[in-house]
């Protein structure tokens, strides 16, 4: 029996239950001079700006978050898979220039349909990675930053969407990831997860046109995303990839900013802003079409 169980013990620990819960997940509380709006596309999407004045032709980064927690146990779905202090979202909130945090089909709603209607747990379990979710997600950009140089930041999953949508938005100059799926059927087959045959996979995607910069972040002791199949689609792509002393796939990133931050600052804006690293044609061919329509196909509904 635990030790709260016992007579004089569970008040306490009941109260500690009490506060914990009433505490705000850390994704409602927003950093000081930014700003919240929700963008209708397939989904309704929650996005958070962080924009200086007289920046409208400057790169601009965007960051897209992990995938959360889809599932409780192997057998039992979440109602919300939104984590209470994304990784990103402690990034974009120490961030001081100019940045879009981009929120996830279904993602940051205390409970599944509060906000949304097109929601279902479809969306963040077996079309997590869908042409739905990535057409959702363009088309928002598209509306947000038609002409702005994007740069696709994104972790764990966030950088499976990053990867895809760089091949559909013709103003991407660049995408950085931060341990990310890269490999999708690799990384079900090795968790013996059921492969996730509604979504699509960058692994199984031409690679992303020349001009597009790539940095792909990983750590030798992230058991969740091998260092193995980042380094092989790094190759794959011609792109770099880069060791992190990261102690797993979610710890020890915050720790890492000052490193990330340099790297954006020193490399991967300068690449954007010259003038070659960006084609904003959008018959250029090296691009796949984004889907205007507002029909979503649900084969979980």
């Amino acid at each position: 029996m635990f030790p709260w169980h016992k007579r004089g013990h569970w008040v306490p620990f009941l109260a500690i239950v009490l506060i914990a819960g009433c505490a705000a997940p850390a994704w409602q509380q927003l950093p000081a001079g930014a700003r919240a709006e929700i963008v209708h596309t397939h989904f309704a999407l929650r996005v958070v700006w962080r924009q200086s004045p007289d920046t409208a032709d400057s790169p601009l980064i965007v960051a897209i978050d992990g995938d959360g927690r889809p599932w409780l146990h192997r057998t039992r779905i979440a109602r919300n898979p939104t984590p209470g202090d994304p990784l990103l979202w402690q990034w974009f909130s120490q961030w001081q220039e100019q940045a879009l945090y981009l929120g996830r089909p279904c993602y940051f709603s205390r409970t599944l349909n509060a906000s949304d209607p097109a929601c279902s747990p479809y969306w963040y379990t077996n079309g997590r990675y869908s042409k739905a979710v990535v057409d959702s997600l363009g088309l928002a950009l598209q509306r947000l930053a038609p002409t702005r140089p994007l740069i696709l930041l994104g972790h764990s999953g966030g950088g499976t969407l990053a990867m895809l949508l760089a091949s559909r938005l013709p103003n991407t100059c660049a995408v950085v990831t931060l341990a990310g799926n890269l490999n999708v059927a690799a990384w079900t087959s090795a968790h013996h997860y059921s492969p996730l045959s509604g979504s699509l996979d960058p692994a199984r995607q031409p690679p992303l046109p020349p001009r597009i910069g790539q940095w792909h972040l990983y750590s030798n002791r992230d058991k969740n995303i091998q260092a193995g199949w980042i380094l092989a689609e790094a190759q794959r792509q011609q792109a770099h990839a880069l060791a992190e002393p990261a102690s797993s796939h979610e710890k020890g990133w915050l720790r890492l900013w000052p490193r990330i931050n340099t790297l954006l600052k020193l490399q991967v804006l300068p690449y954007c802003r010259h003038p070659h690293a960006l084609s904003l044609s959008s018959g250029s061919g090296d691009t796949q079409p984004i889907t205007a329509s507002g029909r979503l196909e649900n084969p979980a509904k």
